[in-house]
Order: structure tokens, then C-alpha cells, then sequence
């Protein structure tokens, strides 16, 4: 996840040029080479868990708004916007938050427990945390059937 931060921060710029948020990609998804971004692979490629999970974190939420200036998943009680970032899509990311810095607002981000020191330290004090435990999604979303039970 690491990575992911040098990246948002602009890379290394003396040996390097990173142009994943200048606009050439709309979108452009950050996944770790381990089991997390295997299971956020299987995660992106399933739309109905993705969206099983989405209206989860929408329930009692206000609808994203299309038109907002700050691109979002769902409004909070207070207005604000709500980023789902589990799935990183690091070009939405940065205008997610360069969106809340020139309006000068907060927002929230939900994330997996093992993304979220990184994504604070990109986000700053912009951005309050709904923490996904990555094991209960686990347990909720991919349950291990008898036959991976008795093999792993």
C-alpha cells in the first residue's frame, strides 16, 4: 500500500513520471499483489457483491448526488460527501479530495482496515474513516465452503 501513496504524492519525479492523475486514465485502479488485492480483483469483477456492498454502506444515506462539484458515492446527514474507496481508483481519489480542499469541506472514506493509514496520510485532515474489516467481509461476502474448509 505504500506504493499507493508515492504514487498519489506524485512518485519520483527525478526518475520517474507518473501519469496516472494527470487525465490520461479516468480511472485507474490501485490493487496490491498479496490476498487482499486478489480478493479486491474477484471484488471488482463481481457486480452484484460490489453492489450488495455498496448499498450496504448507502443504507440510511442520503443518494450520491450526480451533479455535486466533489464526485461521490452518498451523502452523509450533515452534506457531505462519502468516497467508497475500496476499491482505489486513484484518479476519483485525488479529485475526490482536491474537490473537498477547494470547497473547503470534509468528507468520509470507506475503506478496508488494511488500506486506511495509507489513505490517511494521502488525505489528511480532509477525511473522517469507515473502517471494512477485511476478515468479516471475508466471512460475509466470500464464505469458505466445506470443500476450501477441508483443504486449506
Amino acid at each position: 500500500m505504500d506504493i499507493l501513496y508515492q504514487v498519489m504524492m506524485g512518485g519520483d519525479k527525478q526518475k520517474r513520471s507518473y501519469f496516472f492523475l494527470d487525465g490520461t486514465f479516468q480511472n485507474f485502479i490501485f490493487l496490491t499483489n498479496d490476498r487482499y488485492g486478489e480478493v479486491q480483483l474477484k471484488l471488482m469483477c463481481d457486480t452484484d457483491r460490489r453492489v450488495r456492498l455498496d448499498d450496504m454502506f448507502r443504507e440510511d444515506r442520503n443518494p450520491h448526488n450526480p451533479n455535486s462539484a466533489i464526485k461521490n458515492d452518498a451523502i452523509d446527514e450533515d452534506g457531505n460527501p462519502i468516497l467508497f474507496a475500496y476499491l482505489p481508483d486513484m484518479p476519483r481519489l485525488a479529485r475526490f479530495i482536491a474537490g473537498l480542499k477547494i470547497h473547503d469541506r470534509t468528507g468520509l472514506i470507506v475503506c478496508f482496515d488494511f488500506q486506511k493509514d495509507v489513505l490517511s496520510r494521502y488525505c489528511g485532515e480532509w477525511v473522517d474513516f469507515e473502517i471494512i474489516i477485511f476478515e468479516k467481509f471475508m466471512k460475509v461476502f466470500y464464505p469458505p465452503t466445506e470443500s476450501t474448509a477441508n483443504h486449506t
